[in-house]
């Protein structure tokens, strides 16, 4: 195994991937099972949470927000800070992944409304692709991020800087 892979290898690691039944998560659940992670998935539905487990078992390799749904974020930012500080001691890093606009069911009838509008107000003026989380979770997920804690990172085109 050469020297890149072995920073990426997850073997003997588990994830736990909140929000991974569909989308996203489930996005980021393939690429840390593919780098050798035991993967553990959180979801609400218990039907799509079976759907994905099936699909990663056969895988071995205007849009106003609410106060609701910002307040969950910034608990989010919170608990990755918390846990970090707590969970440090025992070698265990705890971050978090802030996607900006990706097409998935959740976001599907707001882009099918906003999505040229929102791809247009970010520097890089395009949308989330389905391998633009990939190489972060590798990166918070492996050796070759073992010195990150704490931290979250957004994944949003630049959204966040303007």
């Amino acid at each position: 195994m050469d020297r890149l892979h072995k920073l990426l290898d997850l073997s003997d690691r588990v994830a736990l991937v909140t929000g991974g039944s569909r989308g996203l998560g489930l996005q980021i659940a393939e690429a840390l099972g593919e780098f050798g992670a035991a993967v553990v998935l959180a979801a609400r539905k218990q039907d799509e949470l079976d759907a994905a487990v099936a699909h990663l078992t056969g895988h071995h390799h205007s849009g106003t927000p609410t106060i609701a749904y910002n307040t969950s974020k910034g608990a989010v930012v919170m608990l990755t800070r918390a846990l970090a500080a707590e969970w440090g001691q025992w070698g265990i890093t705890v971050n978090a992944i802030a996607p900006g606009w990706f097409p998935s069911k959740m976001t599907q009838g707001t882009l099918a409304a906003h999505g040229e509008a929102f791809a247009e107000r970010t520097p890089l003026q395009k949308l989330g692709g389905p391998d633009d989380l990939k190489g972060v979770a590798l990166l918070f997920a492996s050796d070759a991020g073992g010195h990150i804690t704490g931290q979250v990172l957004a994944v949003d085109g630049g959204a966040s800087v303007i």
